[in-house]
């Protein structure tokens, strides 16, 4: 038969079954110095003194301060070439423009004040302005406009010249239509004034 096992008796101890801590702890300098610290702490970052951290930071903002310069000179650039492209565009719509008036039968003469006038009357489509500026200019097409006694005004007769309005006429005419013939021609309101 095989004998039953046998345990030992637990044993206690004095403090309740608690292992007591030893009498002296472990050597610890619980003061360390401010340079000691110091130098633990650059030697965690990988430095040997406070001067080659210090040598690194400088040489990073140097960096990052040339990087701020090229930076600055690309946005320079950058702004050139808009304001270059900005002009290269108005030359193009402005080109664009003259030769719609061109083809509108605007004449050379009456061209720049043809195209700016079709700017301001449609922003969006130069050529509804140039059209509408031409219905109330027909003289940008070099066609001969009336006087209001229906006459008409070209280059050579504005300031005198081949006499357009006869004695009759004049006698017929209103004072409006005498003021502009004064205004239009002074030398043969005078003539025929008398």
């Amino acid at each position: 038969m095989a004998e039953p096992a046998t345990t030992e008796p637990a044993t206690t101890e004095p403090n309740g079954g608690q292992t007591t801590p030893p009498a002296t702890p472990p050597a610890v300098d619980p003061v360390k110095s401010a340079e000691e610290i110091q130098q633990e702490f650059l030697s965690d970052l990988g430095f040997q003194s406070a001067d080659e951290l210090k040598a690194v930071i400088d040489s990073q903002k140097a960096a990052e301060d040339a990087n701020k310069t090229e930076v600055q000179k690309a946005q320079e650039e950058l702004a050139k070439e808009q304001a270059s492209k900005g002009e290269l565009n108005d030359q193009l719509l402005n080109a664009n423009a003259q030769l719609a008036a061109f083809k509108l039968g605007v004449s050379n003469d009456h061209l720049a004040d043809a195209v700016a006038l079709a700017k301001i009357e449609n922003v969006d489509d130069i050529g509804k302005g140039l059209e509408a500026v031409i219905a109330r200019n027909p003289q940008f097409t070099g066609q001969p406009v009336n006087n209001p006694n229906g006459s008409a005004v070209v280059d050579k007769n504005l300031g005198g010249g081949n006499q357009s309005v006869t004695a009759e006429e004049f006698k017929s005419m209103n004072y409006q239509q005498r003021v502009e013939l004064f205004n239009v021609n002074p030398t043969l309101y005078s003539q025929l004034n008398k």
